[in-house]
């Protein structure tokens, strides 16, 4: 029983609405899906079949972050619920003309209030790590060979991801955002250390991103 609610907790998943889009242009074969699938099942944990509190809301927000149902307004209106009575961003709807900007997935990370744009995270992100390995040779000369292609690929526009606001192909941050692990990452450095060390950036600004953007944008409120 465990297995058949668990594979069909996967199909739906995989058929949700919001995946339409990666998976009808998968022909392009623009993402890593074993690196992508093993980083959303992941936890905090390096061994998967230990949980704690922590890794089983990172997992959650994951596995509701790829299929873009976080809650936002647009969500919980469509839902009915009675203390929403409209589907617009609520930090927008005094500060712009229309106001009728919807709270949606896209809006929570493109929201001109947000206190973090994703590029700045990025470059925090870096720096995070660049401090960390600051005695640690091994990690830092890596860390230092990928930088520059790391930064350049996520400031190029992904092939894939459409904004729902602009209606213009997203930057490849918003794939990092969504948590898809783009297939040019695996091009980015020659030896096994430089490739390892493109995953510990990504996983940090992922991470980041949801704690600057999203927390900053719940003012804290855990998912």
């Amino acid at each position: 029983m465990k297995m058949y609610n668990r594979i069909k907790y996967k199909g739906e998943m995989l058929a949700s609405e919001h995946l339409m889009d990666i998976f009808h242009l998968n022909v392009l074969q623009e993402y890593d899906w074993n690196t992508t699938f093993k980083f959303i099942k992941k936890g905090t944990n390096v061994n998967r079949f230990v949980t704690n509190a922590l890794d089983n809301e990172i997992r959650t927000y994951k596995i509701n972050n790829f299929i873009k149902e976080l809650p936002k307004y647009e969500i919980l209106f469509k839902r009915g619920n009675n203390a929403i009575i409209t589907e617009a961003c609520i930090r927008c709807y005094n500060r712009t003309n229309n106001h009728n900007v919807p709270e949606n997935w896209d809006h929570m990370w493109e929201c001109t209030s947000n206190e973090y744009t994703e590029e700045k995270i990025m470059f925090n992100a870096l720096m995070e790590l660049e401090n960390e390995f600051k005695n640690n040779t091994i990690k830092m000369k890596p860390l230092k060979h990928v930088t520059v292609e790391y930064i350049t690929l996520m400031n190029q526009t992904s092939k894939i991801l459409i904004s729902e606001n602009t209606g213009r192909h997203a930057l490849k941050f918003r794939e990092l955002a969504k948590g898809l692990y783009n297939n040019q990452l695996n091009k980015i450095g020659r030896t096994e250390a430089k490739k390892e060390m493109v995953k510990v950036i990504w996983e940090r600004n992922y991470l980041n991103i949801r704690e600057k953007i999203l927390y900053g944008y719940r003012d804290v409120q855990k998912l």
